[in-house]
């Protein structure tokens, strides 16, 4: 313990306990010295007293032990990395392993189909500009601006309304010519109604949830100046996205797009692994969640927690696509589509009052398309579970057409120029199928 006036501890005498603990501790042992004159902070060099030295000694002393440590955790971190192979080697030859963004096939037809959509990274997919094609009854062609309508330029001619019809595959116009969908129809009745310099934009992106079409309009949508938003509202986008989106649990690819493009590389990498796949298949598997999530859950009275967060996360998505629009001073109208089984069933349509509960609170146009579908009936009306014929397309354009003059968002008369919002009480709007009964359509 005892120092010398330059601050150098002394070296005990030989033969004695103290020399012995010296020893023992490696102090004079072929390095040691190069090793204590390395440690600038030893205490001992710095005034410490002796204790402080002892720890300071035992540390020195551990220091060998590090390598044995060492490769004890390589040695454990290798054989785990080695398992954890031979077990996603093992799941995909059992059948686990990711499943292609695009079907391996040599038909070049159905290859052709996958192309018509192209990764986004803030809308997750988008139309991929000049593709063509046929797809059902219909021949799809996609203009320069990724939209399925003719050449449009963005500034909007002078003299002119603008209406821009957002939406999913309904509005897009699945399996019917572009001028048999109901924004192309719409604009013919409004025509013939008297409104002239009248102009509607199909902006329908199969596929897409309000989310994304909110997305689409800060990117894209204003700049073609819409002076009324028509939101064709689907009753899937509620729940559709927890089957077909990765970052809400669903599937990995959609349309040939891989649907993990916003996750952060190591989720991405994750979700590719036939490992997440077989965890994910044991948790709730594909049938279930179909089951979880089917639109028929909608219509009951004491909606299960996976179906009322669904509709929390639909309504604040609507929140902030009203706030957006509002911002802007455009004129908002939902237009709500009914299922082909609602019609058939004369279900009570109790997902359409939910929304026109919300659009009493945000002060929105809501209108309710099942009364229009149930005259057409299921068989004339739908192509499939809610896809319209171009019978239903025709019918929802006229009474669209209609409604839009009565509630005075489209100037008639050759009254062109922008529209002004909508003033004074909320119009909640839906078209009866006739006498109310019992279970029938409201």
């Amino acid at each position: 313990g005892q120092k010398e006036q330059t601050g150098r501890p002394r070296e005990p005498p030989a033969g004695t306990a103290a020399h012995a603990g010296v020893r023992r501790r490696g102090i004079d042992r072929p390095g040691s010295r190069q090793i204590v004159a390395r440690a600038s902070l030893c205490p001992l060099r710095h005034g410490g007293d002796s204790s402080t030295a002892d720890n300071w000694f035992d540390n020195v002393r551990g220091v060998p032990r590090l390598r044995p440590l060492f490769r004890r955790a390589l040695f454990i971190s290798v054989a785990v990395l080695l398992g954890l192979i031979l077990v996603e080697g093992g799941l995909r030859l059992a059948g686990y392993g990711p499943l292609p963004i695009r079907p391996v096939t040599g038909n070049q037809e159905i290859l052709h189909q996958y192309t018509k959509f192209r990764p986004s990274r803030s809308l997750i997919w988008e139309l991929t500009p000049g593709w063509s094609g046929r797809e059902g009854y219909g021949t799809v062609t996609v203009n320069s601006r990724g939209l399925r309508e003719r050449e449009i330029p963005l500034e909007k001619p002078a003299g002119t309304v603008r209406i821009l019809c957002v939406g999913d595959s309904v509005t897009f116009g699945h399996w019917v010519e572009a001028e048999e969908a109901y924004p192309r129809r719409l604009e013919e009745h409004l025509q013939v109604l008297g409104a002239h310099g009248i102009q509607v934009i199909n902006a329908g992106v199969p596929g897409y949830s309000t989310f994304q079409e909110l997305t689409w309009l800060e990117e894209e949508g204003w700049a073609y100046e819409p002076d009324l938003i028509l939101l064709g509202f689907v009753l899937n986008d509620v729940v559709e996205r927890y089957m077909t989106l990765a970052e809400y649990g669903g599937s990995n690819t959609i349309l040939g797009v891989d649907t993990t493009i916003r996750l952060s590389p190591v989720t991405r990498l994750v979700r590719r692994t036939a490992f997440n796949r077989f965890v994910t298949s044991l948790m709730l598997s594909g049938a279930r969640r179909r089951e979880v999530y089917s639109v028929r859950r909608l219509f009951d009275e004491d909606l299960p927690p996976e179906i009322q967060t669904a509709w929390e996360q639909t309504g604040a998505e609507l929140d902030a696509l009203e706030a957006a629009i509002r911002d802007r001073g455009v004129p908002l109208v939902v237009l709500v589509f009914p299922f082909r089984f609602q019609i058939a069933q004369h279900i009570p349509p109790v997902p359409q009052r939910r929304l026109e509960e919300w659009g009493g609170k945000a002060g929105v146009d809501v209108l309710d398309l099942t009364g229009v579908f149930a005259r057409l009936g299921s068989q004339n009306g739908f192509l499939d579970h809610d896809h319209p014929t171009p019978a239903g397309h025709q019918a929802v354009a006229s009474a669209v057409a209609g409604k839009l003059v009565d509630l005075g968002l489209v100037p008639l008369g050759g009254q062109a120029g922008s529209l002004e919002p909508p003033t004074g009480p909320v119009r909640v709007a839906s078209w009866e199928a006739g006498p109310r009964r019992a279970g029938g359509p409201v």
